[in-house]
């Protein structure tokens, strides 16, 4: 198995990639995302609602509609 550190490692990092994406292009759809980050869509929605919660990027639209 994996250790809990290990976990949070590949989180931050895939936080990372998130956020440099969206640097790079400006406003993207949740498809979009995980194509450029190399992610699952799963993981990248998980990641993307805890950034919106914290308020690091703003999610606007609805459905496929939305851009963060």
């Amino acid at each position: 198995g994996i250790t809990m550190t290990e976990v949070r490692g590949i989180a931050a990092g895939l936080r990372e990639r998130v956020l440099a994406e969206l640097k790079g292009a400006g406003a993207l759809s949740s498809s979009e995302l995980a194509v450029r980050a190399d992610v699952s869509s799963r993981s990248l929605q998980r990641v993307l609602s805890v950034l919106v919660e914290e308020g690091v990027i703003v999610a606007r639209g609805r459905g496929r509609a939305r851009r963060y």
